[in-house]
């Protein structure tokens, strides 16, 4: 009987130990979420310092869906010394909750990562996006031509459309 009782009780605390396991393991997972924000605030920051400190000129524009949500989110840094043009985009899947805000931070992102880095990445699969450039192609027949031409989220040293040099003005 005794030793059926010491079961019970080793059952009982492997149980509570394996609540335990969870508990903590669910807070590591919260903290590494909130590091991994944190990491990106810091970097988003820095880009902001960046293109403060290399006196970039930088305008940003978005393409919308049939609904008006900023689906596709375009940053443009110009460097007026050096002459050179550097894109970031971001793009929102059916997945995404849309923020603006994010979007252009991650657009801005890019755009920095390929002034710093001075080539293109981050391929642009056309598969991956179709219903989503659908979408906006519906919404705004005109913006089909512009849309599809964008090959990476992140393009070094490209050729502005005429709607990017009339916002930078150039």
């Amino acid at each position: 009987m005794t030793s059926t009782f010491n079961t019970k009780t080793k059952v009982v605390k492997t149980m509570k130990n394996e609540d335990d396991l969870f508990d903590m393991s669910y807070s590591n997972i919260e903290n590494e979420i909130k590091l991994q924000l944190l990491a990106e605030q810091i970097k988003f920051k820095r880009n902001k310092e960046y293109i403060y400190n290399k006196n970039l000129k930088k305008i940003f524009y978005y393409f919308r869906d049939g609904l008006n949500r900023p689906i596709v989110t375009v940053c443009v840094l110009y460097d007026k010394h050096k002459n050179i043009c550097c894109r970031g985009i971001s793009i929102c899947s059916e997945n995404d909750i849309i923020n603006k805000e994010n979007g252009r931070d991650y657009a801005e992102d890019r755009a920095v990562q390929a002034h710093v880095f001075k080539f293109n990445n981050n391929l642009i699969r056309k598969t991956d996006i179709k219903e989503i450039i659908l979408s906006i192609v519906e919404a705004n027949p005109e913006l089909n031509k512009n849309l599809l031409q964008f090959g990476c989220k992140s393009e070094y040293n490209v050729t502005l459309t005429d709607f990017e040099k009339s916002k930078l003005k150039i």
